[in-house]
């Protein structure tokens, strides 16, 4: 997926209860260490795609963090690139949101899904990029995004137990969701059949594989829709389509809306 990141003006996001100060979607970074020994003033969301050693401890891919305000705290890894995604945000709403979803702060959680983290910082981000943002639906975007991550978070010990074939077979697909895939190739992968695959990737995840790998094509679709200077059929290929016919059909099934209806009024 390709980097987002944006920085907010006080006066476009900051409302009397919320604060969001910026976010960033699969942010890559030079081999390094970020060191703080004290933090900023606010709450950091952060979530890791790939391994990282986050307070002196390694943790694996697809880690979230919650950091609150003035937490020192250290991350990144010196033998490689990284990339991770976060939002920066504070005020009195969020506090409660945290406290009442009990998400755990200052701690490494493992075995979050990269695609729900991502989903919801896109959906703030598209809503932030509006001429007039809606207090109201970003409060409801960000609520909803949250009880997403605390269903994760609650459901982590069972994400852990899942094989390292299919945790790796699920990065895969989220790191090449853009090539060719059939259920076949990757049946190939783990040397089992398309119907065990099928089963096994259903139960441990919830969906089955290609149903997963649609839904990532089409969230990317749609932020490359709203926040990129593509044509359709550009972002058709973009994703993995060169039917755009069959692409605009599964996006509207998906979202709701035409490829074209789903754009902003100005880039139609």
């Amino acid at each position: 997926m390709k980097t987002e990141k944006r920085f907010f003006p006080p006066a476009a996001t900051s409302r009397s209860d919320l604060r969001l100060l910026g976010l960033a979607i699969r942010e890559r970074l030079r081999p390094w260490t970020v060191r703080r020994d004290v933090g900023p003033e606010h709450f950091i969301i952060m979530f890791f795609h790939d391994a990282a050693v986050i307070n002196g401890v390694r943790a694996p891919e697809n880690t979230l963090v919650i950091w609150p305000p003035r937490t020192a705290h250290t991350y990144g890894r010196e033998d490689r690139a990284w990339s991770h995604s976060w939002l920066v945000a504070d005020g009195p709403f969020l506090r409660a949101q945290l406290r009442a979803l009990k998400l755990p702060l200052n701690r490494a959680l493992t075995g979050i899904d990269a695609a729900t983290f991502e989903h919801g910082v896109g959906e703030l981000n598209r809503e932030l990029h509006e001429a007039a943002p809606d207090g109201v639906i970003v409060k409801n975007l960000l609520v909803n995004w949250l009880r997403e991550l605390q269903r994760a978070v609650a459901g982590r010990s069972r994400a852990q137990r899942v094989p390292a074939a299919y945790r790796a077979l699920r990065q895969f697909l989220e790191e090449h969701h853009d090539q060719p895939v059939t259920l076949a190739s990757l049946a190939r992968r783990l040397h089992v059949s398309r119907s065990h695959l099928s089963r096994e990737f259903q139960r441990h995840f919830g969906v089955a594989p290609i149903h997963y790998l649609l839904r990532l094509r089409l969230q990317h679709a749609a932020h490359l829709l709203r926040e990129q200077n593509f044509n359709v059929t550009e972002v058709a290929r973009a994703v993995g389509y060169e039917d755009v016919f069959h692409f605009s059909k599964l996006f509207k099934k998906h979202h709701g809306l035409s490829p074209r209806a789903f754009r902003r009024p100005s880039r139609i």
